[in-house]
């Protein structure tokens, strides 16, 4: 999987076209295109490549929509398309099928349709099948008329079916390893609901941030399905946000404004403002209430009597309601499913009875999604009276369109600007993307319901969950397996360990920092694995310690951060589960034979590379200027420290165990790391891949190479 893993094109551009043409370039086999700003992590990208691997006639893994599902007829769309947010495509398939736009239409433009097979089992909703198949049979133009309304990417999906391939939907590892955490997850978990509290709290407190009002990240997906009584959600409740403002501004579909005013405490008496992108949807609103009594009416009623209405919205855009039913249909369905969300249909009645009885202080203002914050009338919003609530959390409606049409960012940057003009008594509530906020990106506006906060929380969380047989909860695979050795000739537990491994049969090298270090000179790869320092290491962490030595991971985990020991615990969990605690064995080794390079990179140092080391110490000892990048050019103008830095840049670590302790290792390997230098053109390096390849150890080998 790892091979496979640097074989994907990662695709993330402001023009979909762009991700395709790009992707095509790179020749690799697959390409994952995602939306900006969406992030995965390692794991989702391994299960991806796992789910691929194992169905080789599937052009693309995708949220598969059923558009004819009874629960989706409300939509008005046919046939199958696909939810973009994130698609992983089979780029030789693609080829093969002639590399068909992903999207050319929402209208039926060609003469048949390849009707596919499909999974009887859907993912969770009736809409959302696990799989699609060819097959012979092909929909006629008088089944599917032309013109006919077509939901995203139904002609990619239809070139997919008439070469005879396959489309699948993320499987569960997939969607659990998705980018935000759901209102449910959060409700029930005190430990999301600590870090997320910390984190909006720290993005509240930042005085230099360049924007004054309040920002809380706040999830509505999905809403809850019964308001209770005690509605406010824990984490605003943590963080102190206030429940109650004097004005509320809301951008929203449908009755999703009503749930958010509901969940605020609207009272009936405070200004409510509704932004809406359409304006035939912005005056329906704005109708609604003046003509509906939804105890007396259904709200199908109120369509077909407000149907027959022509009006202008209130930017002097001609539209006529007309054209806006003809998305709407089955409202009887839709209507059933909103009073469930009520938890009952009284509930709503109370709650339009208040809002109704206050609807000469509504407003409804059309948005300029695309261009222009001014379209949010700021100065208006920051000269209203009191504290004014502001969400913001349907600015990801359009963001397919915006993707397509490469105006994807230009939504964060009018975000921006709305968030730095508003005053401090305005308070942004929403599903807010990742903003800078400044030029040199010193400050940034996070989700707070990102996974990736709690990344590290998560695996070790995960982590144990999934294995039962772990010794201990601090415990770390590296010390029974695994041994580093650097340029230098120190060894040390792993790379990220902070001291070198200390012993007894070692002497002072030039350096009374290490005098009493494990030095290749002197010690080899198994004196060092088998020393009493890591004996007492290995005693710690079966006693559930936290040795010193490893403060970097303990730090990592803290901070939520992935560490290399869960890492490192996931990639050899089966070497945990069949553990001996009293007998380590050395099966990954990382190497570094010496710094021996065929390159002098501006971005490396001597420690790496000897054509810098040869060249510094020319510059060393002719006193001239060395950039201050290197660590000897803080100090080179100083008498006291010339001697010293010659003496370092001349002297090379013989190792004289080291190439033969490799190749002794090798037959119980199962990782062999190296780096450099350039691995390359080290002899040392090309001799124990010989030796491996000759006596058949090589397949049972990962070669993990910086090169």
């Amino acid at each position: 999987l790892a091979n496979i893993h640097a074989n994907i094109y990662y695709s993330e551009s402001n023009d979909l076209q762009e991700c395709i043409k790009h992707a095509l370039s790179s020749n690799r086999k697959y390409a994952l295109i995602q939306k900006p700003g969406h992030r995965v992590s390692h794991d989702t990208c391994f299960h991806l490549i796992e789910q691929a691997e194992s169905s080789p006639n599937t052009a693309m893994l995708c949220h598969i929509v059923d558009n004819d599902a009874k629960s989706r007829t409300h939509l008005k769309r046919n046939w199958y398309s696909i939810h973009p947010q994130m698609m992983f495509l089979n780029l030789e398939i693609y080829k093969d099928i002639h590399c068909p736009d992903l999207h050319t239409s929402f209208n039926l433009t060609t003469e048949e349709l390849y009707e596919p097979e499909r999974c009887v089992e859907d993912f969770h909703d009736d809409y959302t099948p696990l799989w699609l198949k060819p097959r012979d049979y092909k929909l006629k133009m008088k089944e599917i008329e032309k013109g006919t309304r077509m939901g995203w990417g139904w002609n990619f999906l239809n070139a997919v079916f008439k070469y005879g391939y396959n489309v699948e939907g993320f499987n569960l590892k997939i969607r659990e390893s998705k980018e935000f955490y759901y209102l449910d997850e959060v409700q029930q978990d005190k430990e999301l609901l600590n870090e997320m509290e910390s984190k909006v709290r720290y993005q509240n407190s930042l005085t230099t941030r360049g924007y004054s009002s309040k920002l809380y990240a706040f999830n509505s997906e999905p809403y809850p399905t019964e308001m209770p009584n005690n509605n406010f959600y824990k984490l605003l409740e943590r963080i102190d946000a206030p429940k109650q403002f004097d004005n509320y501004v809301i951008l929203s579909a449908g009755f999703a404004g009503n749930h958010i005013l509901k969940t605020f405490n609207y009272s009936g008496k405070e200004n409510v403002i509704f932004y809406d992108i359409s304006g035939p949807s912005l005056s329906f609103k704005r109708l609604l209430p003046e003509h509906w009594n939804p105890k007396k009416q259904t709200f199908k009623d109120i369509f077909n009597k407000l149907v027959n209405i022509k009006f202008t919205d209130n930017t002097n855009n001609q539209d006529s309601i007309i054209e806006f039913c003809d998305d709407i249909g089955e409202f009887d369905e839709l209507w059933k499913e909103e009073c469930v969300r009520w938890g009952g249909l009284e509930n709503f009645v109370q709650h339009w009875k208040t809002f109704v009885k206050n609807k000469q202080q509504h407003e409804y203002w059309r948005w300029d999604i695309l261009n222009n914050h001014e379209g949010w009338q700021v100065n208006k919003i920051n000269k209203l009276t009191g504290n004014t609530f502001i969400w913001v959390s349907n600015v990801y409606a359009n963001e397919f369109t915006l993707w397509e049409y490469k105006n994807y960012s230009n939504i964060f940057k009018q975000l921006k600007k709305l968030i730095s003009n508003l005053n401090d008594r305005v308070h942004v509530y929403g599903f807010l993307p990742d903003i800078k906020l400044d030029d040199d990106d010193s400050e940034q506006i996070y989700n707070s319901f990102g996974r990736k906060i709690l990344k590290g929380k998560i695996h070790t969380k995960k982590f144990l969950q999934e294995n039962i047989n772990i010794p201990t909860k601090s415990f770390c695979i590296l010390p029974w397996i695994h041994m580093t050795s650097s340029v230098a000739g120190w060894y040390r537990v792993c790379c990220d360990s902070n001291k070198n491994l200390r012993g007894d049969n070692t002497k002072n090298l030039k350096d009374d920092a290490n005098k009493d270090a494990l030095h290749a000179n002197l010690a080899s790869i198994k004196d060092a694995f088998y020393s009493s320092e890591m004996d007492d290491i290995r005693k710690q962490f079966l006693n559930n310690e936290k040795p010193k030595i490893c403060s970097t991971c303990w730090k990592r985990e803290d901070m939520g951060i992935a560490s290399l020991r869960i890492a490192m615990n996931g990639r050899f969990a089966d070497n945990i589960n069949s553990l001996n605690s009293k007998e380590p064995k050395l099966k990954y080794l990382d190497i570094k034979y010496d710094n021996k390079c065929n390159l002098a990179c501006r971005m490396c140092s001597a420690g790496s590379s000897d054509q810098h080391q040869k060249e510094l110490l020319i510059q060393v000892n002719d006193d001239k200027r060395i950039p201050n990048h290197f660590d000897y050019g803080r100090y080179a103008k100083n008498d006291r420290y010339k001697k010293q830095m010659s003496d370092r840049l001349s002297f090379r670590a013989e190792k004289p165990f080291l190439e033969q302790d490799v190749i002794s290792a090798i037959p119980e390997l199962e990782v062999l790391k190296v780096t450099g230098g350039e691995p390359t053109v080290n002899h040392k390096f090309l001799n124990a891949v010989d030796y491996a390849i000759k006596n058949d150890y090589a397949k049972n080998i990962v070669l993990d190479l910086t090169t």
